[in-house]
């Protein structure tokens, strides 16, 4: 039923009060007359309170004593701004619209516990961007699970972790509350959990698995601290999330298309999934997934300042890792052949090794050939800046590949075989080259064309898509649809439960005034022929 009143909350919850008491918790109408600490149950219950127009909730500390933990106030109109007590504050919308509770309170733990588990489960408005800061709004509860293999964002090279270093940053200002899990040498403006003293792959840790899996148990030990997990260490997360009723949503960030990663998922299926490029989900389209949205991975743009004009004289880049898949090879092939010097900044894997001491360090005594070895952020951006061209002549479903999107924030083109994500990632024709004969010959006349590509126009692209602010708007819209699906009290004993008393709702963005799901939907869905094929998966 709709609440309407003051008086139709009091109703609804003396109704299912049976059970709120199955739960721990405790309801009673406030009586001036009576001392708070005679209306608390001697139980660990907590207490719902009631005071017109106020509800409070009330629970014991450790002595005994009645700590008020947090307080709604019930107002008329769908959406009012309340700036008593306003160290932190959500808004929500019942369906219809005609009643808004603003939740206020001190920043501990307990307030967005008896708020997201208790009256407004399910219809919460998620405030984005500038909106939530009018508004003064508190966002969500959020454990990013970052993989142990590199700090946060990485030292050298690292291409999740400068992901989640994007994606935590701006999520905590946009004012959600972000608890990232991480190495100890991570850099954040979260709330930082150590797992590992350095990135296991610099420090020379021989069993990494051990810490990752050391750090889920950590995760999942506190998961009702959240209201929703976001990892990125695939399919290692997928038993865990199992245990517990905090919604987990993982982000895939590697290739899906060996017989081993398909084994796992088919055994996951309710699992929530996030694809980083509509063509990472092509091998295993026919198995039963549940995936809940696409999210290209986005850079902080200022960290890849905009160059209008390469550095004169021009020189082609290659940026990376050293393996056949990768095409090291083809690119020094490329720049012999148009003359041109070539920077390579990658480094070498030790699975990689043997191949790398056969085909590719031989071809570094090549005139104009310069390895620079594995270069850092900032070593990249003027590597990438000053570049005529990226050269990415790839052979692999390539699941995403960040580097594209940072040498086109730079305004550098991007010369590439198609393959994976390219064609979701390259505008063909305006941000650089698709060379689809995957010929070095062809990729030879794509560089003698380059000049006529609009170095501006590569910027803007990144700009639109594969920011850290488009990500972020990807993946708000993910947790909020994922969250209006949960519901913590069900039915039971006949009564009427939390559920019935607050309906799932739309979402939407008071700085847009639409739909969240449909604004983001059209962020993600865009330019390359994946998209549409893509369309139609589960």
């Amino acid at each position: 039923m709709p609440l309407r009143t003051t008086l139709d909350l009091v109703f609804a919850l003396h109704n299912i009060s049976p059970e709120l008491a199955s739960h721990g918790w405790y309801f009673c109408p406030h009586t001036p007359h009576l001392p708070i600490p005679q209306l608390l149950p001697e139980s660990d219950s907590h207490c719902i309170l009631l005071r017109c127009p106020l509800l409070y909730r009330f629970s014991r500390n450790s002595h005994g004593m009645p700590l008020r933990a947090s307080f709604f106030q019930v107002v008329r109109q769908p959406i009012m701004p309340f700036t008593g007590h306003s160290q932190r504050q959500a808004v929500t919308l019942t369906q219809d619209g005609a009643i808004a509770y603003l939740l206020c309170g001190v920043t501990t733990e307990p307030i967005l516990a008896s708020v997201r588990h208790l009256i407004v489960a399910g219809v919460r408005l998620v405030l984005t961007g500038s909106a939530r800061q009018d508004m003064g709004g508190i966002g969500m509860r959020i454990a990013q699970i970052a993989p142990l293999y590199e700090a946060v964002p990485p030292k050298l090279y690292g291409g999740t972790e400068r992901v989640v270093y994007a994606l935590t940053e701006e999520l905590v200002r946009r004012g959600h509350d972000v608890t990232l899990f991480a190495t100890a040498d991570s850099q954040t403006s979260a709330r930082l959990v150590p797992m590992a003293e350095a990135g296991l792959r610099l420090s020379g840790i021989k069993d990494p698995l051990a810490y990752h899996i050391a750090m889920l148990e950590a995760v999942y030990e506190q998961a009702d601290q959240f209201d929703i997990i976001h990892s990125h260490v695939d399919y290692f997360t997928f038993p865990f999330a199992r245990s517990v009723t905090t919604p987990t949503v993982t982000t895939l960030h590697g290739r899906l298309d060996l017989p081993e990663t398909r084994r796992v998922l088919a055994r996951f299926p309710e699992q929530r999934l996030v694809s980083i490029s509509y063509s990472q989900r092509l091998p295993v389209a026919d198995l039963p997934l549940n995936w809940q949205a696409t999210v290209y991975n986005g850079i902080r743009l200022e960290h890849f300042p905009f160059r209008p004009e390469p550095d004169d004289p021009p020189y082609l880049a290659f940026i990376g890792r050293i393996s056949p898949e990768k095409g090291p090879t083809i690119a020094i092939e490329v720049a012999r052949r148009v003359g041109l010097p070539l920077k390579i900044g990658a480094k070498i894997d030790p699975a990689d090794r043997d191949w790398a001491e056969e085909h590719f360090l031989p071809l570094l005594d090549t005139p104009g050939v310069e390895y620079l070895g594995e270069v850092d952020e900032r070593q990249k951006a003027e590597l990438l800046g000053g570049a005529l061209a990226l050269l990415f002549p790839i052979n692999w479903p390539e699941p995403f590949g960040l580097a594209m999107t940072e040498a086109m924030a730079c305004g550098t083109p991007v010369i590439a075989f198609p393959g994976g994500s390219v064609e979701e990632v390259v505008r063909d024709g305006v941000t650089g080259f698709i060379c689809r004969s995957h010929t070095v010959e062809e990729m030879v006349e794509a560089v003698r064309r380059v000049e006529q590509i609009d170095r501006a126009a590569c910027r803007r692209h990144v700009e639109q898509h594969f920011s850290a602010q488009a990500m972020a708007d990807g993946y708000e819209a993910v947790y909020e649809r994922v969250l209006a699906g949960e519901r913590v009290l069900t039915r039971a004993n006949g009564h009427a439960s939390i559920a019935d008393l607050v309906r799932p709702t739309r979402t939407i963005s008071l700085a847009t005034g639409h739909t969240t799901s449909a604004a983001q939907r059209g962020q993600i869905e865009r330019n390359g022929k994946m998209a549409a094929t893509a369309e139609a998966q589960p």
